[in-house]
């Protein structure tokens, strides 16, 4: 609906300070190791330290890892406040109640109910014969949404009509303005404020939680407009912003400062790998056709049938040196992935193919030789499987 992108001026920030990492290594590993890079002592205070994460989930890891770090060590940890960044946009101090989602699309349809809307023929050039309940709750949703869209660049209606990125659909922004200006007045009637608008009043004066003299961005790559604002906000009201990006070795150029990848410096940057070494797979039935392998990397093992009690099994016996390879048959369509770990005697291996069909990878004592029992239990899996079996390595 807009004429090209919208760039808020109000989102415009001091950039923050900036370190590489390259990402060669485990992201958690490379974030805890430079959490506690300047902590020599046998204590790290991190406690005035806000970390803004892509999810929650990866704050409770992270501050796992850093517990568990300092436990090597023999000390102890004052571990970080840790957050997504949403976090900036919720001011729990505001005087005037926010409507959740279910009061403002109430809001919404009411006011689409209670309103003429012939007095917006730019934004309904042509309404359907009956406006009922379902229309105008659908209409609600959308206007919701598309108020939450603008939110994030720091925008609503109005400021979108009053610039110039709307000269082909000035009335249009106009009427949305207008429609716009009634709905808060619904709300402000119901003592309410809008989730969006409360959202932007936060970012203007952002609050953060007690202590935090330190706020890093830690590998977040999708920071909206209205968050860099509330962050330069912080910055000005005397908190350190620092922006941890993770990329490619010699990759500094592919992000901006705020960690965001740079589209034009991605699409023209060349991957590392060959054609032939891609193999779509539409289904699972196709991605369960084995790969061939090159001449110089299969081998071929014995495949020897063996009856138990819980079933026929196959033993098969041989050296590999390969931390993952992949067992697969000639004659059956059927593949499976076995991990390997560093050390030459230990298979670790669960997966289940198919209905009723699994194998299990047992441990071996012998050095340099990685035995594998394979059980399928019932009659139906000894005609299945071939005598012949090819290790992919």
């Amino acid at each position: 609906m807009t004429n090209g992108a919208i760039n808020c001026g109000d989102c415009v920030a001091a950039a923050p300070t900036t370190s590489y990492l390259t990402w060669d290594k485990p992201l958690l590993t490379s974030a805890t190791e430079w959490l506690l890079a300047d902590e020599s002592g046998a204590t790290a205070n991190l406690s005035e330290t806000l970390l803004l994460l892509p999810t929650r989930q990866a704050g409770r890891r992270l501050r796992e890892a850093l517990a568990t770090e300092m436990a090597k060590r023999g000390g102890g940890l004052f571990p970080p406040q840790t957050a997504t960044p949403a976090v900036l946009l919720v001011d729990e101090e505001s005087a005037k109640p926010v409507a959740d989602t279910v009061a403002c699309l109430w809001h919404w349809a009411n006011v689409l109910q209670g309103e003429s809307l012939g007095r917006y023929p730019a934004l309904f050039p042509q309404l359907p014969s009956v406006v009922d309940f379902n229309w105008c709750r659908l209409m609600a949703q959308s206007l919701h949404e598309l108020h939450g869209t603008l939110v994030d660049a720091g925008w609503d209606c109005a400021a979108v009509a009053r610039s110039e990125h709307c000269e082909k659909e000035s009335q249009r922004w106009k009427d949305l303005a207008k429609l716009e200006s009634v709905y808060r007045k619904s709300l402000a009637k119901a003592g309410l404020c809008d989730v969006h608008d409360a959202k932007r009043a936060a970012a203007a004066k952002p609050v953060l939680p007690n202590g935090i003299r330190r706020v890093v961005l830690m590998g977040v790559t999708d920071l909206v407009p209205l968050v860099q604002s509330a962050l330069g906000q912080a910055a000005v009201q005397g908190a350190a912003i620092e922006s941890v990006v993770f990329g490619p070795e010699g990759g500094e150029s592919l992000f901006d400062d705020w960690g965001r990848p740079v589209p034009e410096q991605w699409c023209g940057r060349e991957l590392s790998l060959a054609n032939e070494r891609l193999h779509p797979s539409l289904d699972e039935r196709t991605s369960s056709v084995p790969v061939p392998p090159t001449p110089a990397s299969s081998r071929t093992w014995s495949a020897n049938w063996a009856t138990s009690a819980s079933g026929t099994s196959i033993r098969l016996a041989g050296s590999a040196d390969s931390r993952r390879c992949t067992l697969s048959s000639s004659r059956c369509s059927r593949c499976f992935n076995i991990q390997a770990s560093t050390t030459p005697t230990h298979f670790s291996a669960c997966r289940t193919v198919g209905i009723g069909w699994r194998h299990r990878m047992r441990r071996s004592s012998r050095p340099n030789c990685w035995p594998a029992w394979m059980s399928c239990g019932g009659s139906i899996c000894r005609p299945t499987w071939p005598r012949r079996l090819r290790l992919i390595l």
